[in-house]
């Protein structure tokens, strides 16, 4: 996810996609976090708050939405054949989709990088 870049330009990746491997990018809304306004969030991940106003405030300059926002970073992955997503209805069904498919050009992801430990679940207090 845009807040977890560590593979993004992986050349291991890159030479085993180049091998006919295929790779999908999951968890491209990091639970959903990174699509929730910042007062919303849990305090479990509060630590994550300056990447997500960090992203909110590019989204916004360049009219997009967070979700958009997100689809265009995952995109951006040369290697990633698709991306997995969870969805709680089929509204955001239509919603993925249609921001999915719309083009972007956007290359400068890296000003909502985090900090390792926060984006691992695994690091969320319960």
């Amino acid at each position: 996810n845009i807040v977890d870049q560590r593979l993004r330009n992986s050349d291991q990746i890159s030479g085993m996609q180049k091998e006919g491997n295929d790779f999908y990018i999951r968890s491209i809304f990091l639970q959903g976090y990174l699509l929730k306004g910042v007062s919303k969030l849990p305090q479990k991940v509060i630590d994550l708050r300056p990447s997500i106003e960090s992203i909110n405030a590019k989204a916004g300059d360049l009219e997009l939405s967070n979700l958009e926002y997100c689809l265009a970073y995952a995109k951006s992955i040369k290697w990633a054949k698709g991306v997995i997503v969870g969805v709680e209805s089929e509204t955001q069904v239509e919603l993925i989709i249609n921001a999915f498919l719309k083009t972007y050009d956007i290359h400068d992801f890296d000003a909502h990088i985090a900090d390792r430990q926060l984006v691992d679940p695994r690091n969320w207090q319960k």
